[in-house]
């Protein structure tokens, strides 16, 4: 498997109300999914269709979630503001060039104002913490 979509044995420490709210329990035993560089998905050794089906709605609800924070830190803009603020810098055009094409769609389609992003991007800025 390539290094972006690798299985491995984690070991996992939770509060006791995230074992409960997310019945950690019935999981066991359970693995690591690493996605990207960030990204680490638990899931059960063994799962049946329909939770499969529930870790992709849960995944399409964690896009959602990251795409609002996203948007909260790179606004919005009409087609008439994006085409005016592309990014001129040559560092901001090959950010936004490293984007893939369908996450690039998707990102347009909502708005979001891609010389901010460019610009995040460029600077490495934290645009989420808790």
């Amino acid at each position: 498997m390539d290094d972006h979509n690798e299985m491995y044995e984690i070991g996992l420490t939770a509060p006791m109300e995230m074992a409960e709210e997310y019945r950690l329990d019935e999981m066991l035993p359970m693995m690591g999914l690493k996605i990207g560089k960030r990204c680490i998905i638990l899931i059960s050794r063994s799962v049946n269709a329909a939770e499969v089906l529930d870790a992709l709605e849960t995944l399409r609800c964690a896009e959602e979630k990251l795409m609002m924070v996203l948007e909260d830190a790179c606004g919005r803009c009409d087609s008439v503001c994006e085409a005016q603020a592309l990014p001129t810098d040559n560092t901001e055009k090959e950010m936004l060039q490293k984007i893939p094409d369908v996450l690039m769609f998707g990102l347009r389609g909502r708005g979001l104002c891609l010389r901010q992003l460019a610009r995040h991007l460029v600077k490495g800025d934290t645009i989420y913490e808790k």
